[in-house]
């Protein structure tokens, strides 16, 4: 909705806008706009084209990022209904005496899945989507206070000593094979445990809304899960097993 009251924004001597307490700043040659965050995405869309292309390379960098997260958690999920004790008892033991081959390569894949996801959120390269890159974006982009910038480094750096666990069994187990160090080594070189799989992703996942709330004050629910239908599939296939009895 326009308002009458809303001052002329020139294209000239842009700034980028800063935000800061929950109040947005967008200074220019013709002086100073302050106000909220629904006023003030008006005004960004009226930034030079670089900026829409920085925007628009953010909003990449969140999407993707969120659907990894997403796709891992998933994995996860599936992996653990075949790994912990009561699920396996319950549907997994069953099932393997019919299906044995699918399930060994289903409880593999998942994992594999699970790993090779979550390393990605994390890497350290330049030329990937990566949370070290979001956060070089929004720092150029100029919108969040430094001071939270700060904060989400200091929160990678906390998250990053699981992903660093990861990284091991990626790089010389999945990703690659080590030709120097047996697996087993590997294994307890990475000391890994699967709350610790878990925790990444929660953690990854409330960066991520953090990163985007103080951003533009949008968030991502994350609130779709894959548990019950994967219940629901094992006690289907279980059924079936019961009947060729």
């Amino acid at each position: 909705m326009r308002s009458s009251h809303n001052p002329q924004i020139h294209r000239t001597a842009y700034s980028p806008p800063v935000m800061c307490n929950d109040k947005l700043t967008v200074s220019g040659a013709h002086g100073q706009l302050i106000g909220g965050g629904c006023f003030a995405a008006a005004v960004i869309t009226l930034a030079k084209p670089e900026v829409t292309t920085m925007v628009n390379e953010i909003s990449q960098h969140v999407t993707e990022l969120q659907n990894n997260l997403i796709f891992a958690g998933h994995n996860y999920t599936i992996w653990w209904l075949y790994k912990n004790k009561e699920s396996r008892k319950k549907w997994v033991e069953p099932l393997t005496l019919y299906y044995p081959t699918f399930i060994s390569t289903s409880f593999r894949a998942h994992f594999i899945a699970m790993i090779m996801t979550s390393y990605k959120v994390l890497e350290t390269r330049r030329d990937t989507i990566n949370f070290h890159n979001l956060i070089k974006l929004i720092e150029k982009e100029g919108i969040v206070c430094k001071d939270d910038i700060k904060r989400f480094r200091v929160e990678i750096e906390r998250i990053k000593q699981v992903w660093i666990k990861i990284a091991v069994l990626r790089n010389n187990v999945f990703g690659h094979k080590s030709n120097t160090h047996k697996t087993d080594t590997i294994w307890k070189q990475a000391n890994i445990t699967p709350h610790n799989f878990k925790s990444f992703i929660e953690d990854s996942k409330k960066l991520l809304n953090d990163i985007t709330q103080k951003r533009n004050n949008s968030g991502h629910l994350f609130s779709m899960s894959v548990l019950d239908e994967t219940k629901s599939l094992f006690d289907d296939l279980n059924e079936i097993c019961k009947d060729r009895l």
